[in-house]
């Protein structure tokens, strides 16, 4: 393109919008030194040459350009390249075979979770976010304020449907709106050096609305006037004009100015509709940061109300923030340390409110498609592979669980990439994936890290670790052939597998606190007091069965003889819907050290069972607890039991069942004594 000397390529430029042409051939003009570089088709514009031309993508198709052989352009360049996946733009990119395809948009991820990489090689050959350009000052920095919207003002009750806010619900809600109005040029008059000298642009939620604004700025000695796509050619210039002399000091727009549209004198966006699409929310935005001599910075004043559920205000945060894949609520309640040099972020305390609020409900309804797409989109952000911990981070979570429960790491993003899963595992799969939910529970760090251990290494401090991790894993549903080695080779020879096993022990590590090693080994071998265990690895630790051939026991209490133990069971909150009324048991501490227990309801104080637990030192016998708070978890897992250690007779009363006071050898911790002290 640069030699006037040799031939130039032929080149094909393509957007949706006349003045987005105009722009483009300028700056090629610009930078080819040629003023009479390229033509411009739009309409019935009658071609004087086909070598280089800036067509519309309707005039393209309306034109049946389909004469042009395939490769007859040798560079294409599709602008807002977002839109590529639309039947206008596939018309063309299914016709021309160019030596260069080039799509261009400062949005890449769509809201309907389509991958635009697919036209384009797979891959972005040049990406820089919003935050990198404004560090490279090639936009202006931002200073962004989150207002709380006109008070009652509130958009959660409005119909949602196919991706938005029902426009007749919310058009009515905010135009002829006199309060919201005056609210919001209040607003505006407080966050602005000086409201004489502004060059404003209002994105309003319709026509109407916008003239509204227009008229009531007009009103209150603000000039302004209102722009809508219909609105004539030369008074859209004439606009443009009147903002860049100050002769007025606002423009309200519906659609004129979502993209492609250079006025780089705009110093404040004003955001007064809720704006659904990220991809449109930047795109507005991106009106205001073009670099222009007269202005320090753009001011954004995004008027925030409470918001139906569907929306998202994750992502229009994750976008302004230069740690896009740390997690956004607790950026936002740090009030966003993140933002590029020069940029301010600040959410006022009610609007901070709103946001967090929408942020956390939405992470609830991650499901299906939805989470596919906002995977796609962590994808296009990381360079190399994705990490469980930058899902939790981009996805805001508290726990893997909320992964688990949609399925495993390895799978999802392998969906999200629009692979298929074809493995001979995944008959097991779904087991798998509770499995995992299970061992999320786990908070033995010895344990955890032996498991580690055991799967980078193949080698553990402790026999028990195998059996009591595949426990967890596999549960009652183990392959019906195989031993726990074969199992275990199974499982370690799927990357997939092992790679989230992995990344799963080190998320425990670093969310529990290690307790002080202590074990009784002669009872209940590598069981660490205060540590959290399911049945079945508390019976795998008492020597009781094994991997393959597990031993059943649901009572609350198991006798093993040739340990001399007696181990208890027992639940603080009891469920009727899990417990009949002859063992709805009173067991609950009364103290620390002392805790409240019943037997089994046939169990007397004469029977051969009773004078054991009662004569149990004489015996030589050992009772041990085992508490939970509950059966079932809020996730709907059951919940694993706390080893609360060695017990020692007080004192008992009453007969079938009988009420004993036993005293723990080792104190309740007081994170446990919180729950167990609970009678239900």
């Amino acid at each position: 393109f640069y030699s006037n000397k040799l031939k130039r390529p032929r080149m094909l430029f393509i957007a949706h919008r006349e003045e987005i042409l105009n722009q483009a051939r300028a700056a090629f003009r610009q930078v080819l030194r040629d003023g009479s570089f390229g033509d411009i088709v739009v309409g019935g514009t009658q071609l004087i040459q086909t070598d280089y031309l800036f067509c519309t993508v309707q005039s393209w198709n309306s034109r049946s350009f389909e004469q042009f052989k395939p490769n007859y352009f040798d560079y294409v360049v599709l602008d807002e390249a977002h839109h590529a996946s639309a039947n206008s733009y596939q018309k063309l990119i299914d016709h021309i075979r160019p030596q260069s395809l080039l799509g261009l948009t400062a949005t890449p991820e769509r809201t309907d979770g389509a991958d635009i990489r697919q036209d384009f090689g797979g891959a972005f050959t040049h990406e820089i976010r919003l935050p990198e350009a404004v560090e490279r000052a090639l936009l202006s920095p931002f200073h962004y304020f989150g207002i709380p919207d006109l008070d009652g003002l509130d958009f959660s009750a409005i119909a949602w449907r196919r991706g938005g806010y029902d426009i007749t619900q919310l058009r009515n809600q905010l135009e002829s709106n006199n309060a919201r109005a005056h609210w919001v040029m209040s607003q505006t008059e407080c966050h602005v050096s000086d409201m004489k000298r502004i060059r404003g642009l209002g994105f309003c939620v319709s026509v109407v609305h916008a003239e509204f604004m227009a008229q009531f700025c007009n009103d209150n000695n603000i000039p302004a006037l209102a722009l809508s796509g219909n609105s004539p050619r030369d008074l859209r210039q004439q606009a443009k004009n009147s903002l860049e002399n100050r002769a007025i000091r606002f423009i309200f727009t519906v659609d004129l100015y979502n993209e492609g549209i250079d006025i780089p004198c705009i110093d404040t966006v004003l955001f007064l509709r809720p704006t659904e699409s990220l991809t449109l929310f930047l795109q507005q935005l991106g009106r205001g940061l073009r670099l222009h001599e007269e202005k320090s910075h753009l001011t954004v004043l995004d008027f925030i109300a409470p918001q139906h559920r569907h929306f998202s205000f994750a992502k229009r945060f994750q976008a302004l923030s230069s740690r896009p894949e740390l997690r956004i609520d607790r950026q936002i309640e740090s009030d966003m340390p993140y933002v590029p040099a020069g940029c301010l972020l600040h959410l006022e305390k009610q609007a901070k409110e709103h946001v967090l609020n929408n942020i956390r409900s939405a992470t609830a309804g991650l499901r299906g498609e939805k989470l596919l797409s906002e995977l796609r989109l962590l994808r296009g952000q990381i360079k190399g592979e994705v990490s469980l911990l930058q899902m939790m981070d981009f996805l805001h979570l508290d726990s893997p669980d909320e992964i688990y429960k949609r399925g495993l790491p390895h799978v999802l993003l392998t969906l999200a990439g629009g692979k298929t899963i074809e493995s001979d595992s995944m008959e097991f799969d779904d087991q798998i994936v509770k499995g995992f939910r299970r061992l999320s529970l786990m908070d033995d760090t010895y344990l955890i890290e032996d498991a580690k251990r055991l799967i980078t290494t193949g080698i553990c401090n402790s026999y028990l670790t195998k059996p009591m991790m595949h426990s967890i894993l596999w549960s009652s549903k183990k392959p019906e052939e195989g031993t726990l080695d074969q199992v275990h080779r199974f499982f370690i020879s799927r990357k997939g597998f092992k790679n989230d096993l992995i990344e799963l022990l080190d998320w425990l590590l670093t969310q529990r606190i290690p307790l002080p090693k202590q074990q009784f080994e002669q009872y209940t071998g590598d069981l660490n007091l205060h540590a959290s265990y399911t049945r079945e690895q508390v019976i795998l630790a008492l020597g009781l069965g094994s991997f393959k051939n597990p031993k059943s026991s649901r009572e609350g209490v198991l006798h093993v003889p040739n340990r001399k133990l007696d181990v208890f069971f027992a639940d603080i909150n009891k469920s009727e819907a899990d417990f009949s009324p002859t063992t709805m048991y009173e067991d609950y501490a009364i103290s620390d050290r002392l805790f409240h227990w019943q037997s089994q309801s046939q169990t007397s104080e004469t029977s051969p069972v009773g004078e054991r637990y009662i004569q149990h030192k004489d015996k030589g016998y050992t009772p041990i607890l085992f508490i939970r708070e509950q059966k079932k978890l809020s996730n709907g897992l059951t919940a694993p039991y706390l080893f609360a250690g060695p017990l020692q007779y007080r004192k008992h009363e009453g007969s079938k069942p009988i009420s004993f006071t036993w005293e723990l050898e080792n104190a309740l911790p007081a994170r446990v004594i919180q729950w167990a002290k609970q009678v239900s």
